[in-house]
């Protein structure tokens, strides 16, 4: 029996050191064109994540089991999409009208009026003091779009995402940590 257990965790282990995990802590102007920039002013950072199977099995993504440590050895918690979402929705109450182009960084140089109109908007509400309850669905999808999602990542295939964490450091200032994906480490 004893064997049987060595060899299975021999399997795991060399089939983890052919999987690449990359991470990088992102600023607001690393985002992608699309993304809340909000997401920042609310307390919460992002991870780009990316990773490559390079084994001959599917490498197994399981969100569930991430986890994600600062430079210090302290575990950050992960914030879903909609653990964030309600937290957005104070950013969007008050005002007449949509703001156009919110969700662009404009990084290294200012968008074009074009640029803005074509960048997502997750207007603010009609009335004065009052939000939409589509709001906050509108703004859990866009996050959504942006996560890395669990599943599985097929021999010689890559995959990637953001992974949201809560904590009000970012970019330079997270940079040092680890996270742990089943057996596979990435640092950034």
């Amino acid at each position: 029996m004893s064997v049987l257990v060595f060899l299975l965790a021999l399997a795991l282990g060399s089939q983890a050191e052919n999987v690449h995990v990359e991470a990088k802590s992102l600023m607001k102007k690393d985002v992608a064109n699309g993304f809340p920039l909000l997401v920042f002013e609310a307390g919460f950072a992002v991870l780009e994540v990316h990773i490559k199977n390079d084994s001959t099995d599917a490498f197994s993504i399981d969100l569930e089991e991430l986890q994600v440590f600062s430079k210090k050895g302290k575990e950050i918690e992960r914030a879903l999409p909609t653990d964030i979402a309600p937290k957005l929705m104070k950013f969007y109450t008050g005002g007449a009208t949509s703001v156009h182009g919110e969700a662009y960084s404009g990084y290294p140089r200012r968008p074009t009026q074009a640029e803005m109109d074509r960048s997502p908007t997750i207007g603010t509400a009609s009335t004065v003091g009052k939000v939409s309850a589509t709001k906050g669905q509108e703004i859990r999808a866009l996050l959504e779009s942006f996560e890395l999602n669990s599943g599985n990542v097929a021999p010689g295939e890559e995959a990637g995402g953001y992974v949201y964490l809560k904590s009000k450091k970012s970019g330079n200032k997270l940079n040092g940590g680890y996270l742990q994906l089943d057996a596979v480490r990435g640092d950034f």
